[in-house]
Protein backbone atom coordinates (compact mmCIF):
# COMPACT_ATOMS: atom_id res chain seq x y z
CA UNK A 1 0.00 0.00 0.00
CA UNK A 2 1.26 3.50 -0.83
CA UNK A 3 1.39 5.96 2.07
CA UNK A 4 0.04 9.27 0.75
CA UNK A 5 2.23 11.31 3.12
CA UNK A 6 5.59 9.56 2.80
CA UNK A 7 5.12 8.28 -0.77
CA UNK A 8 6.64 5.00 0.42
CA UNK A 9 5.19 1.53 0.22
CA UNK A 10 3.94 0.29 3.57
CA UNK A 11 2.92 -3.34 3.36
CA UNK A 12 2.69 -5.46 6.48
CA UNK A 13 3.97 -8.52 4.62
CA UNK A 14 6.94 -6.65 3.20
CA UNK A 15 7.79 -5.36 6.68
CA UNK A 16 7.44 -8.73 8.42
CA UNK A 17 8.56 -11.16 5.72
CA UNK A 18 10.91 -9.14 3.56
CA UNK A 19 11.45 -9.17 -0.19
CA UNK A 20 15.12 -9.68 -1.00
CA UNK A 21 15.52 -12.28 1.74
CA UNK A 22 12.30 -13.90 2.87
CA UNK A 23 11.36 -14.96 6.35
CA UNK A 24 9.71 -18.21 5.33
CA UNK A 25 8.25 -19.46 8.63
CA UNK A 26 5.55 -16.75 8.79
CA UNK A 27 4.77 -17.43 5.11
CA UNK A 28 3.98 -21.04 5.98
CA UNK A 29 1.93 -20.01 9.01
CA UNK A 30 -0.14 -17.80 6.72
CA UNK A 31 -0.66 -20.56 4.14
CA UNK A 32 -1.58 -23.02 6.89
CA UNK A 33 -4.17 -20.52 8.15
CA UNK A 34 -5.69 -20.16 4.67
CA UNK A 35 -5.96 -23.95 4.32
CA UNK A 36 -8.15 -24.32 7.43
CA UNK A 37 -11.83 -23.78 6.58
CA UNK A 38 -12.85 -22.88 10.13
CA UNK A 39 -10.54 -19.86 10.27
CA UNK A 40 -11.67 -16.25 9.89
CA UNK A 41 -10.52 -15.64 6.30
CA UNK A 42 -13.91 -16.60 4.82
CA UNK A 43 -12.49 -18.87 2.07
CA UNK A 44 -13.95 -22.07 3.57
CA UNK A 45 -12.16 -24.96 1.77
CA UNK A 46 -11.63 -23.14 -1.53
CA UNK A 47 -8.00 -22.13 -1.02
CA UNK A 48 -7.15 -25.71 -0.06
CA UNK A 49 -8.97 -26.95 -3.15
CA UNK A 50 -6.86 -24.68 -5.33
CA UNK A 51 -3.73 -26.28 -3.89
CA UNK A 52 -4.90 -29.81 -4.64
CA UNK A 53 -6.09 -28.84 -8.12
CA UNK A 54 -2.74 -27.24 -8.93
CA UNK A 55 -0.76 -30.18 -7.56
CA UNK A 56 -2.85 -33.11 -8.75
CA UNK A 57 -5.10 -31.80 -11.50
CA UNK A 58 -8.23 -32.63 -9.46
CA UNK A 59 -9.83 -31.43 -6.23
CA UNK A 60 -9.22 -33.87 -3.38
CA UNK A 61 -11.93 -33.71 -0.68
CA UNK A 62 -11.54 -34.20 3.06
CA UNK A 63 -7.83 -33.47 3.28
CA UNK A 64 -6.09 -33.22 6.61
CA UNK A 65 -3.76 -30.21 6.90
CA UNK A 66 -0.51 -30.94 8.76
CA UNK A 67 2.12 -28.32 9.55
CA UNK A 68 5.68 -29.59 10.06
CA UNK A 69 5.00 -33.02 8.56
CA UNK A 70 7.71 -35.53 9.52
CA UNK A 71 8.93 -37.13 6.29
CA UNK A 72 9.99 -40.64 7.22
CA UNK A 73 9.88 -43.76 5.07
CA UNK A 74 8.42 -47.07 6.18
CA UNK A 75 12.01 -48.19 6.75
CA UNK A 76 12.72 -45.37 9.17
CA UNK A 77 14.70 -43.15 6.78
CA UNK A 78 14.12 -39.60 8.04
CA UNK A 79 14.55 -36.65 5.67
CA UNK A 80 13.30 -33.57 7.51
CA UNK A 81 9.95 -31.95 8.20
CA UNK A 82 8.01 -30.61 5.24
CA UNK A 83 6.63 -27.15 5.99
CA UNK A 84 3.09 -28.18 5.15
CA UNK A 85 1.31 -31.36 4.08
CA UNK A 86 -2.18 -32.18 2.85
CA UNK A 87 -3.14 -35.82 3.31
CA UNK A 88 -6.20 -37.95 2.65
CA UNK A 89 -7.68 -39.96 4.13
CA UNK A 90 -7.18 -40.51 7.83
CA UNK A 91 -4.41 -39.99 10.31
CA UNK A 92 -1.82 -42.52 9.15
CA UNK A 93 -0.35 -43.95 5.94
CA UNK A 94 -0.86 -45.44 3.49
CA UNK A 95 -2.49 -42.34 2.04
CA UNK A 96 -4.54 -42.12 -1.13
CA UNK A 97 -3.19 -38.61 -1.60
CA UNK A 98 -0.19 -36.89 -0.04
CA UNK A 99 0.95 -33.40 -0.92
CA UNK A 100 4.20 -32.24 0.70
CA UNK A 101 5.15 -28.59 0.49
CA UNK A 102 8.44 -26.81 1.11
CA UNK A 103 10.19 -23.69 -0.14
CA UNK A 104 13.32 -22.92 -2.05
CA UNK A 105 14.94 -19.50 -2.11
CA UNK A 106 17.84 -19.03 -4.51
CA UNK A 107 19.18 -16.10 -2.49
CA UNK A 108 19.81 -18.47 0.42
CA UNK A 109 23.16 -20.21 1.02
CA UNK A 110 21.16 -23.32 2.01
CA UNK A 111 19.88 -23.98 -1.52
CA UNK A 112 21.84 -27.25 -1.86
CA UNK A 113 20.51 -28.53 1.48
CA UNK A 114 16.97 -27.65 0.46
CA UNK A 115 17.29 -29.47 -2.84
CA UNK A 116 18.67 -32.54 -1.05
CA UNK A 117 15.69 -32.49 1.31
CA UNK A 118 13.25 -32.27 -1.60
CA UNK A 119 14.91 -35.20 -3.34
CA UNK A 120 14.67 -37.20 -0.11
CA UNK A 121 10.97 -36.32 0.22
CA UNK A 122 10.30 -37.44 -3.32
CA UNK A 123 12.16 -40.72 -3.05
CA UNK A 124 11.18 -41.90 0.42
CA UNK A 125 7.59 -40.67 0.65
CA UNK A 126 6.51 -42.95 -2.19
CA UNK A 127 6.23 -45.73 0.37
CA UNK A 128 3.54 -43.70 2.18
CA UNK A 129 1.25 -43.71 -0.90
CA UNK A 130 1.86 -47.16 -2.37
CA UNK A 131 -1.55 -47.16 -4.10
CA UNK A 132 -2.13 -43.42 -4.25
CA UNK A 133 -0.72 -40.11 -5.39
CA UNK A 134 2.35 -38.30 -4.08
CA UNK A 135 2.95 -34.67 -4.91
CA UNK A 136 5.85 -32.42 -3.95
CA UNK A 137 4.98 -28.73 -4.29
CA UNK A 138 7.88 -26.29 -4.08
CA UNK A 139 7.03 -22.72 -3.15
CA UNK A 140 9.48 -20.26 -4.68
CA UNK A 141 10.01 -16.52 -4.77
CA UNK A 142 11.49 -16.80 -8.26
CA UNK A 143 8.77 -15.93 -10.73
CA UNK A 144 10.95 -17.08 -13.63
CA UNK A 145 10.73 -20.82 -12.98
CA UNK A 146 13.05 -21.54 -15.93
CA UNK A 147 15.88 -20.58 -13.59
CA UNK A 148 15.29 -23.68 -11.42
CA UNK A 149 17.57 -25.82 -13.57
CA UNK A 150 19.49 -27.33 -10.66
CA UNK A 151 16.25 -28.28 -8.98
CA UNK A 152 14.86 -29.82 -12.16
CA UNK A 153 18.01 -31.86 -12.72
CA UNK A 154 17.87 -33.24 -9.17
CA UNK A 155 14.15 -34.02 -9.00
CA UNK A 156 13.75 -36.28 -12.04
CA UNK A 157 12.46 -34.03 -14.87
CA UNK A 158 10.09 -36.68 -16.22
CA UNK A 159 7.93 -36.31 -13.09
CA UNK A 160 7.47 -32.54 -13.33
CA UNK A 161 3.82 -31.53 -13.58
CA UNK A 162 0.59 -32.95 -12.19
CA UNK A 163 0.20 -36.33 -13.92
CA UNK A 164 0.90 -39.87 -12.77
CA UNK A 165 1.22 -41.43 -9.33
CA UNK A 166 4.33 -39.41 -8.42
CA UNK A 167 4.91 -35.83 -9.51
CA UNK A 168 6.38 -32.51 -8.39
CA UNK A 169 5.86 -28.94 -9.39
CA UNK A 170 7.00 -25.40 -8.65
CA UNK A 171 4.47 -22.99 -7.15
CA UNK A 172 5.43 -19.31 -7.54
CA UNK A 173 4.48 -17.00 -4.69
CA UNK A 174 2.81 -14.79 -7.27
CA UNK A 175 0.38 -17.62 -8.06
CA UNK A 176 -0.67 -17.70 -4.40
CA UNK A 177 -1.40 -14.00 -4.72
CA UNK A 178 -3.55 -14.69 -7.78
CA UNK A 179 -5.57 -17.30 -5.86
CA UNK A 180 -6.19 -14.96 -2.95
CA UNK A 181 -7.28 -12.25 -5.38
CA UNK A 182 -9.80 -14.65 -6.96
CA UNK A 183 -11.19 -15.48 -3.52
CA UNK A 184 -11.17 -11.90 -2.23
CA UNK A 185 -14.91 -11.28 -2.86
CA UNK A 186 -15.65 -14.12 -0.39
CA UNK A 187 -13.20 -12.90 2.24
CA UNK A 188 -14.13 -11.65 5.67
CA UNK A 189 -14.68 -7.88 5.11
CA UNK A 190 -12.55 -7.10 8.16
CA UNK A 191 -9.57 -8.89 6.55
CA UNK A 192 -9.78 -7.64 2.98
CA UNK A 193 -7.16 -4.91 3.46
CA UNK A 194 -4.84 -7.46 5.08
CA UNK A 195 -5.36 -9.97 2.25
CA UNK A 196 -4.92 -7.28 -0.39
CA UNK A 197 -1.54 -6.53 1.18
CA UNK A 198 -0.59 -10.19 0.76
CA UNK A 199 -1.60 -10.12 -2.91
CA UNK A 200 0.62 -7.10 -3.57
CA UNK A 201 3.53 -8.54 -1.59
CA UNK A 202 3.34 -11.96 -3.28
CA UNK A 203 3.67 -10.39 -6.70
CA UNK A 204 6.79 -8.48 -5.67
CA UNK A 205 8.56 -11.19 -3.65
Amino acid sequence: MLNALTKKTENIFEILLGLKKLNWDPVWNFIHWMCLPEQSHGFDIEFREKLSLYACGVIIPNMRVIQGFRVESAYGIFCDRADLALAAPGENPPYEFLLLMDDIDHTSPDEARKINNLVCYFQNSRELVTEGYLRILILSNLQDTSRHQRLRKSLEPEFEGSLGAFAWNILPLATLGDWVEELLPKANPDLKYFLQSFIEWARLA
